[in-house]
């Protein structure tokens, strides 16, 4: 692992354990997730009572471990746009039992409103379509890529507008990330 002012690199050059398939054992009890997902999370460093932001949520990996690293003793809102999707984070979270996450379906490019409206307490089943300036302490951004460092092939079906599409949003993320994110707070960004 090395550190620096700006980020954290993990190089993985072999594997510690070769580990069988667990096949859904115990997967009430665990989410196996790889190195630089939980690296993500504890750079995120949640602390309990705090209001975190999952802006890509999905399928909840990430977010069951904010969850988790916070003694299940947090305001976490896991967004992700595809509404699909949500039903894994639902699932996840029911099945180790975490009940400090508000799963909602929302574009996180539109997750910034005018800070006139108010949001409804985190125990209501309001609808709730995006958040003031200055509203959370820390925020998980797991952007969505191309994929193409962790599928490396020969050949690439994917277009170059494609890509630029994904440096597209990832930037329009980060910008309203940024501005959700109260001083102070603490923004991880990941791809």
């Amino acid at each position: 692992m090395s550190h620096s002012k700006s980020g954290l690199g993990v190089k993985m050059i072999e594997r510690i354990y070769d580990n069988p398939p667990m096949n859904n054992l115990f997967d009430d009890l665990m989410f196996l997730q790889n190195l630089p997902s939980l690296v993500a999370t504890r750079v995120l460093n949640p602390q309990s009572g705090e209001t975190i932001l999952d802006m890509c949520a999905a399928p909840g990996g990430k977010t069951t471990h904010i969850a988790m690293c916070c003694n299940n003793n947090a305001h976490i809102y896991a967004c992700d746009k595809n509404k699909n999707k949500l039903k894994s984070i639902q699932l996840n979270c029911q099945k180790l039992g975490i009940t400090c996450v508000k799963v909602l379906q929302m574009n996180g490019t539109k997750a910034l409103i005018p800070t006139i409206h108010s949001i409804p307490p985190f125990e209501s089943n309001e609808l709730i379509t995006g958040f003031p300036a200055n509203y959370f302490d820390r925020i998980l951004l797991d952007a969505p890529c191309s994929g193409l460092g962790n599928r490396p092939c020969l050949k690439q079906e994917m277009k170059v507008e494609e890509l630029k599409n994904f440096s597209n949003l990832q930037r329009q993320l980060i910008t309203v990330a940024v501005n959700l994110l109260k001083s102070g707070g603490t923004l991880v960004y990941s791809t």
